[in-house]
């Protein structure tokens, strides 16, 4: 398993104080192809998906954004909810109506969290589109006399007053254009489809099928709408009829037009992610590697195998078990009944045969079985209820491929009350690190010469991308201490508390500042005098605990730490757009945030806000995927 990051950046060149956060920074030269907020219709350009929006669903972002006076932030929320709304079959047009004309001190928005903040869409042009311009358009709408309080349906109605000119006789035409475009979108998503039906695994061949169908429905009544329309024109009522229809079919129970297709394109997409997954770890190299991780599987050996007063006479699951070593592992500590569940088939079948060639199956007098399915999907495990559930679940930065969901359903369907789970605990950490972090120290001298520039292109590389790295981090590139940013009781937790956002101060810790000018190698390139300290990224590292809660006679922490020995998880990176520079007393404020991915199955999405000396301010937002290719990035977790 491999892992990417792409991302919108948004940075300060020193020396500019006190302005505002910058736009998120796009690439020019990238295509500007640009999906609808409500549908699959992809648009040659912003300003094309704007009109495409203002006219099929009465809603332009760029007039939102006037009439709601959203900061770029709360804009790229709003864009966020939409996509999200939509990836999950539900229509967002009733809560964007509502929101608009609420009055102030009403309910938060729909959008308002942080979790918005992470891109629903890779590369989505709408966020990094410059809306500026539009505050011009903002004051010609108080000149028409449109006041901010009619919300979403007054964009369609902006866009109608500067077409006015000869609507009447414009409305047949448009009408007719909008069948034709509709009906040549929907047969394109049926050859996508078809082209889909023909790549994918065939597990979850019937589910696109089902998505092609539903949005052949779909499109068949779209179609016939604008058909019916075409003596009538787009109108702020029709929009807010459909707004009223789609909340009332909402209310009970039912989905709107937008709802059936997109929705079971999401869950396709998403059992493609899970097949390509599972197949990752059929092969033997990803086992391996686990396997000679000595701090992982020997962490995991001594919480089964030192803890007789949890084993012994137990009733064991191993959720995710691999090859079947944890399985072996809690045989030997004295469990009665063992379980081992992946939904790899072909690892599962290997499982099988590991544990008879040990003799510790059923047939040769043990207690291991091993079930092939995936969580969510086996019927059953042998037992209503066991006492012990055990996992290794962990991904680079802790929380990457969304392994956790399993789990936690596995303990609220099969954990007996007062049931065990290993590991029962987990932190984040952070802390700041120089450029040395990054391993460019290796260009500096390549057989007595000098290589600076290379590592000069991978530093500008790293700040214009704001790539994740995974790799071994040498603690003196450690420049500040580092800081738990976040805990979860896995006993206890629900699945949403996984995403979280946490604000912390770093700060040049007086050892660093004094260590800076004595570090060697590393030094060099993390500060240039002996009272200060850079910060050129941030390293994440975590924890887990096989806390003294259920592991009383030997309690175990697992730790990816610098400081610690080495795994395979090692350590992520994320790089700052900047290069910053803290003396004695000063401090980088930072808010970090980490989600599941809405859009993309077992990803994560990682935003990042960082304010420093000198009026000092950026964003970033990282992504972490499954299934690509990253520089600097390696591979393998559970």
């Amino acid at each position: 398993m491999s892992l990417s990051s792409d991302s919108e950046d948004e940075q300060q060149l020193p020396g500019q104080q006190d302005e505002e956060w910058e736009e998120w920074d796009g690439d020019e030269e990238e295509d500007d192809a640009t999906r609808s907020l409500f549908c699959d219709v992809v648009l040659p350009s912003p300003e094309a998906a704007f009109e495409y929006d203002a006219t099929h669903y009465g809603f332009d972002i760029r007039q939102f954004k006037i009439e709601r006076r959203l900061d770029d932030y709360d804009t790229i929320r709003v864009i966020n909810f939409i996509r999200c709304e939509v990836a999950g079959g539900r229509d967002p047009l009733p809560a964007l109506v509502a929101s608009a004309q609420q009055q102030q001190g009403a309910a938060a928005a729909p959008w308002a969290g942080d979790e918005y903040l992470t891109p629903s869409l890779q590369d989505d042009p709408l966020i990094t589109y410059d809306y500026d311009e539009q505050q011009q358009l903002g004051q010609e709408l108080e000149q028409l006399g449109i006041s901010s309080s009619q919300g979403a349906s007054s964009s369609a109605a902006a866009a109608a007053a500067a077409g006015s000119s000869d609507a009447t006789g414009s409305s047949q035409q448009l009408g007719r254009q909008l069948a034709a475009l509709s009906a040549e979108n929907h047969e394109l998503k049926l050859r996508l489809a078809a082209l889909m039906d023909a790549a994918l695994p065939a597990e979850v061949r019937e589910e696109v099928r089902a998505a092609a169908a539903a949005d052949t429905a779909a499109g068949a009544g779209s179609a016939a709408a604008a058909a019916g329309s075409a003596g009538a024109g787009p109108s702020v009522r029709a929009v807010e009829a459909a707004a009223a229809a789609a909340a009332a079919a909402a209310a009970a129970g039912g989905t709107s037009a937008l709802g059936p297709a997109v929705g079971l394109g999401a869950a396709a997409a998403a059992a493609a992610v899970d097949a390509q997954y599972f197949d990752s770890y059929s092969g033997f190299d990803i086992h391996h590697e686990m396997l000679s991780d000595k701090p992982r599987t020997e962490a995991y050996r001594d919480a089964l195998t030192l803890n007789p007063g949890l084993m012994k006479g137990a009733r064991l699951l191993d959720v995710g078990c691999g090859t079947g070593i944890l399985c072996i592992f809690g045989a030997q500590g004295g469990a009665a009944s063992v379980v081992g569940l992946d939904g790899s088939a072909r690892i599962a079948n290997c499982a099988r045969q590991v544990v008879a060639a040990n003799k510790l199956d059923a047939a040769s007098g043990g207690p291991i079985s091993i079930v092939e399915g995936r969580v969510e999907a086996v019927e059953g495990i042998g037992h209503d209820k066991v006492d012990v559930i055990v996992s290794e679940w962990m991904g680079y930065a802790l929380l990457f491929e969304s392994m956790l969901d399993s789990l936690l359903e596995a303990r609220d369907r099969w954990l007996a009350p007062g049931g065990a789970l290993l590991p029962d605990l987990a932190s984040i950490h952070v802390a700041g690190a120089s450029r040395a972090a990054f391993g460019t120290s290796f260009w500096q001298d390549v057989y007595g010469f000098s290589m600076q520039p290379i590592a000069d292109e991978l530093a500008a590389a790293a700040a214009r991308e704001a790539q994740v790295v995974v790799r071994p981090v040498d603690p003196s590139c450690l420049t500040t201490p580092a800081l738990q940013v976040h805990t979860m009781d896995l006993a206890t937790m629900s699945a949403a508390q996984q995403d979280f956002t946490a604000h912390f101060t770093l700060s040049a810790s007086s050892a660093a500042l004094v260590s800076s000018s004595e570090a060697g190698e590393a030094a060099s390139s993390s500060s240039s005098s002996g009272d200060s300290i850079e910060v050129a990224a941030l390293v994440l590292s975590f924890d887990v605990e096989f806390s003294a809660r259920f592991c009383k006679e030997h309690p175990v922490t697992l730790s990816t730490s610098p400081h610690a020995p080495v795994t395979h998880w090692a350590q992520a990176l994320l790089p700052l757009a900047s290069l910053v520079t803290l003396g004695p007393g000063q401090s980088l404020s930072c808010r970090l945030s980490m989600a599941r991915s809405r859009a993309r199955h077992r990803s994560l999405d990682i935003s990042l806000e960082v304010s420093g000396p000198g009026g000092m301010k950026a964003a970033r937002i990282y992504s972490m995927e499954v299934s690509s290719i990253s520089t600097g990035s390696s591979s393998g977790n559970k």
